[in-house]
């Protein structure tokens, strides 16, 4: 992410606004002096199997963006405070390329992603308010700066954590960042106040009682009760463990770590399609996932998936892939999968998905079940 940063006083072509009904971006030349590039990519998908080195697409960076820059304020800024018993130096890097970056962002609050290579998602994102909040709720916690306070006070997304309805701010994702700032406050010391402080773990605790009381209305008992599973519907229930396993911490009630053990036995097996959604994990896991390289499914001389990797998940939405395709209208909810390596909107491994995976694995694993 940091070489992702654009040198001091370089100039880059953006596009400025809101140009998503535009059929052709209109670029500008910038000082883009610390923005981040949003991506970089392959300028087509590529088939499988494929390795990296194997890899013979040319690659392209796209533009900067406002999202990313905010990202890399955000991690920056964690990582700051993470490392710097462990590495000084590197962690007073890492808080330089943040700060910088929260002054290009705020120099350039709308410039935004675009689908403009077909080789990977835009991951597109007009509403930015919210990454505004946890770049700038991170960087206080690091650095103490009375501006960033007073920034991430006057936000609309103050304290704010999802809210349990899948169909406004349900879960945290990619697109929906503003309660990665909220936890931060809650969990890491510093000086927002104690009152502040104790609405942040009370705003946590409600979002997990939301999700705790929809274990009752689902016959797997797992805090996630919707009408439709989303594209990467396993992450919501490890992202919803989040919120459980603090609630747990700040109110000592034991029915959240349980919510959030019955979220892991589903996600191990205790579902309709009796499948472990962890690769390698259980007497019947997932082998067959859309992934690149782990791809014996389609080679037999490329490597099966290495154990522990998540993958999406049931999706009752989007039937994009081959696979998915013929299960439209055939299949509800959590029964919307199949273990193919073909099927992308169902079997897919990304990043996002499994950092949650670890962390409430461990969280489990540290805690105490009565």
């Amino acid at each position: 992410m940091l070489a992702m940063q654009v040198p001091e006083g370089q100039n880059v072509s953006v596009p400025i606004g809101d140009q998503s009904a535009s059929k052709a971006l209109e670029l500008t030349a910038i000082d883009a002096s610390h923005l981040a590039f949003h991506k970089v990519a392959d300028e087509v998908w590529t088939g499988m199997p494929l390795p990296p080195h194997k890899d013979d697409k040319k690659r392209y960076v796209g533009q900067p963006s406002t999202a990313a820059t905010l990202n890399l304020a955000a991690i920056g800024a964690q990582c700051g405070r993470l490392w710097k018993e462990i590495d000084p130096s590197f962690a007073k890097r890492c808080i330089n390329a943040a700060e910088k970056a929260w002054t290009a962002a705020l120099a350039h609050p709308d410039i935004f992603a675009y689908d403009n290579f077909t080789g990977s998602g835009p991951y597109d994102d007009l509403v930015l308010s919210d990454e505004f909040y946890w770049a700038a709720s991170e960087l206080f916690i690091t650095t103490g700066n009375v501006q960033y306070r007073d920034f991430l006070k006057s936000s609309p997304h103050y304290l704010e954590t999802p809210k349990g309805n899948i169909a406004t701010d349900g879960d945290i994702f990619w697109q929906y960042t503003a309660p990665l700032g909220t936890i931060s406050l809650a969990v890491v010391p510093n000086n927002l106040g104690k009152e502040a402080i104790s609405q942040a773990r009370a705003n946590i605790i409600q979002t997990a009682s939301n999700y705790e009381a929809q274990v009752t209305k689902e016959g797997y008992h797992i805090p996630y009760s919707v009408e439709e599973y989303p594209w990467g519907s396993n992450s919501n229930l490890v992202n919803r463990s989040l919120f459980l396993v603090y609630a747990n911490d700040f109110s000592g009630e034991v029915k959240f770590l349980k919510a959030a053990a019955n979220a892991m036995d589903y996600i191990l097996g205790a579902n309709p399609m009796n499948i472990s959604y962890v690769t390698g994990y259980g007497s019947h896991a997932a082998q067959n996932p859309h992934h690149r390289f782990w791809a014996k499914a389609a080679d037999k001389n490329s490597p099966a998936p290495a154990p522990g990797a998540l993958i999406g998940g049931p999706n009752s939405i989007s039937f994009s892939d081959p696979i998915a395709a013929t299960m439209k209208g055939q299949c509800i909810g959590q029964t919307c999968y199949r273990d193919n390596i073909g099927a992308w909107s169902l079997n897919e491994i990304t990043i996002n998905w499994n950092a949650p995976l670890v962390w409430v694995a461990s969280a489990l694993d540290e805690g105490k079940l009565h």
